[in-house]
């Protein structure tokens, strides 16, 4: 996830990676600075709680911002990523950095009492991974609907073609990873 931030930064900031630069100082170039900039602090694992939790908001501003205005399906208003992002860095910041990180290095062994910050978050962790889970088969699920039934600006997937079949799994996968059910299957 940080690697792929950083790589929508360096595409805003830079052109990278087919991409096209955008104005200097502009509210895209700032994002384009944040995403560079916090991507790298999450590949190495350094301030993760607080960079995922500027992400989480960076993200949830993108969406509601710029791709709601066009319409509520996500995979219509080019919002998935989006979407997909923001619960993705409330897990991390729930979760925390884990042990290959800076964070965890530079923690070591110490049994020290956790700050406020920490045991508040890491209390909410179960929340966020039951919302990244939701969240993931609400989108899951549109994919689906758009190749079996050409909803959502989609088109309607060949009979037994593998798009077809796809879209099978994705319809029918979707509630049961929203409940919880098979989740890892």
């Amino acid at each position: 996830a940080g690697f792929l931030l950083w790589q929508h930064g360096v595409q805003k900031l830079f052109g990278w990676f087919s991409g096209k630069p955008v104005p200097a100082y502009g509210l895209f170039w700032s994002a384009g600075v944040i995403e560079m900039i916090l991507g790298i602090l999450l590949v190495t694992g350094l301030l993760t709680r607080p960079v995922a939790m500027i992400l989480c908001g960076e993200m949830a501003l993108a969406f509601f911002s710029q791709h709601l205005p066009k319409g509520f399906w996500p995979i219509q208003n080019q919002g998935v990523p989006a979407v997909q992002f923001c619960f993705i860095f409330l897990l991390f910041w729930t979760a925390g950095p884990g042990k290959f990180s800076l964070d965890g290095l530079l923690a070591g062994n110490s049994s020290a009492k956790q700050g406020w910050f920490t045991q508040q978050s890491t209390r909410l962790y179960p929340f966020a991974l039951t919302l990244l889970r939701i969240m993931t088969a609400f989108l899951v699920c549109q994919f689906g609907v758009r190749k079996m039934f050409g909803w959502l600006e989609g088109h309607k997937a060949v009979f037994l073609s593998r798009q077809w079949f796809a879209g099978v799994a994705e319809i029918f996968s979707s509630p049961a990873i929203a409940l919880g059910a098979f989740t890892r299957l």
